[in-house]
């Protein structure tokens, strides 16, 4: 979801808190309790410049599969910077 004039740290820590709670919340399944994690990628443009939004929603589609591909469970970042 694009976060406009939100800092890449601000978005930093909102996955991070995300990531850390996606474990807690409680499911069941058939009585049992079922684990849950999540990957989470996140893409960030630094500055104004010549990057399309087709570029854009590239490279921040990449980075959830980013973070599967490392191991799953975790967050991942991208940045572009535009000139």
């Amino acid at each position: 979801m694009p976060l406009p004039g939100i800092e890449a740290a601000g978005v930093a820590v909102g996955a991070a808190r995300l990531h850390a709670a996606v474990p807690a919340i409680p499911i069941e399944h058939d009585g049992y309790a079922v684990a849950l994690t999540c990957s989470i990628g996140r893409h960030s443009v630094a500055s104004v410049g010549a990057s399309t939004a087709a570029q854009v929603i590239s490279h921040a589609d990449k980075a959830p599969y980013a973070a599967k591909r490392q191991g799953r469970n975790r967050v991942v970042s991208s940045a572009l910077a535009r000139a």
